[in-house]
């Protein structure tokens, strides 16, 4: 197991933050495109502008951190779409949760407190759409079962039946989002 981790990790290259690299947002790749404007007053942050995720900001005057760049933004985009996909599986599923949050667990995609209270991961935001699901519903099967029982898995199974797939998918690549871990 710890061979095959490690060869996960070894094959994707440190992320570099340079003009035209690769960033997965839901599930797609958008090339990074850097603008370095000298009159440029404001922080950097990053906006999404398909086909681009992009920075302006003057490089001169600001050093930017970037890992933390990213971390804002995914956060941001997150706390803006999982809400109103929880909500929606929430209605579908017609279960109800008390409350959300996003957080940037190290290991975890998702829990379910005992008061129904749903916490979700920031980082989730760089998968796509199918996987972000399985782990909405996931966390809403655990409202009904909370625990891993053949019950839970049955309501899970009802809402995303591939899900075991989709479970693979996301250990497969839960490393892609590695970069954003630097503190």
């Amino acid at each position: 197991w710890l061979e095959r981790q490690i060869a996960k990790i070894s094959c994707v290259p440190p992320k570099e933050f340079i003009n035209g690299e690769e960033f997965s947002f839901l599930g797609r790749n958008f090339p990074l495109r850097i603008i370095n404007e000298p009159q440029f007053k404001k922080s950097p942050r990053i906006k999404y502008l398909p086909p681009h995720l992009q920075v302006r900001f003057c490089a001169e005057a600001v050093p930017c951190d970037w890992p933390k760049l990213f971390r804002m933004f995914y956060r941001r985009q997150a706390k803006k779409f999982l809400p109103d996909r929880l909500s929606h599986w929430s209605e579908i599923m017609n279960l109800k949760f008390s409350g959300i949050s996003i957080r940037g667990q190290r290991s975890r995609w998702g829990s379910c407190s005992h008061t129904g209270g749903i916490s979700l991961n920031y980082k989730l935001m760089v998968f796509s759409l199918d996987i972000i699901d399985y782990v909405l519903i996931h966390e809403l099967a655990h409202l009904r079962h909370p625990n891993h029982s053949r019950e839970f898995w049955s309501l899970v199974g009802e809402h995303c039946g591939d899900f075991r797939e989709r479970r693979k998918v996301l250990r497969n690549l839960a490393h892609t989002c590695d970069f954003l871990d630097f503190e």
